[in-house]
């Protein structure tokens, strides 16, 4: 099992400044798949897709929906907690 720290990158309106001074979440899973999946149903978020960077980080995209108005897109950067 791994901890994975989320980092807000894009909320759907502006672009975030203090993106990674402190994780949004951090989630225990078995791989960045459990933790994305894990990640979106504790937010309710829909899960639009993953990549991974070359640095053995990831990048997470989301769809928001709203009550009312516009879904919007919200971006994660995902990176795995070496620390244990």
């Amino acid at each position: 099992m791994g901890r994975f720290l989320f980092y807000l990158e894009y909320d759907g309106k502006r672009t975030v400044s203090n993106t990674y001074e402190a994780p949004v979440d951090v989630v225990q899973a078995d791989g960045v798949l459990g933790a994305v999946s894990a990640f979106a149903e504790k937010n309710k978020l829909k899960k639009v897709r993953n990549e991974g960077l070359d640095n053995g980080n990831y990048r997470a995209f989301f769809i928001k929906k709203a009550h009312f108005g516009r879904s919007r897109e919200i971006v994660y950067f995902i990176q795995q907690d070496t620390r244990e």
